[in-house]
Order: C-alpha cells, then sequence, then structure tokens
C-alpha cells in the first residue's frame, strides 16, 4: 500500500509539472517572442501602438499565465487522479502494457484537452496553447505512465 501511495502521488505530481508546468513556460516564452496566447481586449496593453518589447507588459502577462497556471493545476489533479488510478488498476488486473499505455494516451491526451479548453475560455486560450497542453498530456501518457507499473503482489 505505501508503494502504491508513493507511486500515485509521484506520478500525479509529475503530472502536474509537466501539464500546468509546461503550459505555463509554452506561454511565458511565446509571449517573450510577440505571441499572446490569449485574447483579451479589456487589457491596458491591448491597444498600445508600440510594438517593442515591454517588461511592464510581459511581466503582467506571466502573472496572468502563472495563475492560469495554478488554477489549471487544480483541475488536472483530479483528472491526474483518474489518469494514474486507470492505468495503475490495469497494469494491477494484469493487463499488457501496451494496452495500458494505449489507455493512459488516451485519457491523458482528452482529459487534458477538456480541462484546458474548458478553464481557457476564462482567459480566451488559444488553439496553441491548448494543442499544446494536449500534447504534454500525450506525452505523459506514452512516456512517464505506465513505466513502472504497480503490479499485484501474490497472496493480496
Amino acid at each position: 500500500m505505501k508503494k502504491f501511495l508513493k507511486h500515485l502521488i509521484g506520478s500525479i505530481a509529475l503530472y502536474l509539472l509537466i501539464v500546468a508546468g509546461g503550459t505555463f513556460s509554452f506561454m511565458s516564452i511565446t509571449a517573450a517572442f510577440g505571441y499572446v496566447p490569449y485574447s483579451d481586449p479589456h487589457n491596458r496593453y491591448w491597444f498600445t501602438r508600440s510594438s517593442k518589447f515591454s517588461w511592464d507588459a510581459y511581466l503582467h502577462q506571466v502573472n496572468l499565465y502563472f495563475g492560469f497556471a495554478l488554477l489549471l493545476a487544480l483541475y488536472a489533479t483530479v483528472s491526474g487522479i483518474a489518469i494514474v488510478m486507470t492505468a495503475s488498476g490495469m497494469a494491477w488486473f494484469g493487463v499488457p502494457r501496451w494496452i495500458v499505455r494505449t489507455v493512459a494516451v488516451l485519457m491523458a491526451t482528452i482529459l487534458t484537452g477538456w480541462i484546458t479548453l474548458g478553464l481557457g475560455w476564462f482567459i480566451n486560450l488559444s488553439a496553441g496553447a491548448t494543442y499544446f497542453a494536449m500534447l504534454l498530456g500525450f506525452l505523459f501518457g506514452a512516456c512517464v505512465l505506465g513505466v513502472e507499473p504497480v503490479r499485484r503482489v501474490s497472496g493480496v
């Protein structure tokens, strides 16, 4: 049980780091190059005529992205629990690893896209940031989850 809880908490924390942290990083880096991954017409920086870089505007945007990443992490925790519990349960029942990974990839991609689309509505998140979050969910399901599944211990 202790090994399973360690696996569960570690996998969910890694999912949050990859999805919420990766989405925050993507949004922050693209903003530095001039692509704003959201649409906020009521922002004071929307109507500026200058196209040169401003630290004030950039830090304002990064603060918004950080708030979005925190909100994303709250909802991603629930989907992370569902993804990890499903994959671990399948592994515990002896389902072949390729099926576990396929289900993990589908769940991680769909649930990550779903919560990102739902929460992205608040800031009019662009399709690019949503697709990138879905790619991160896909990579989590394909490369991270299912590498070391928790197997059933004999006699349990």
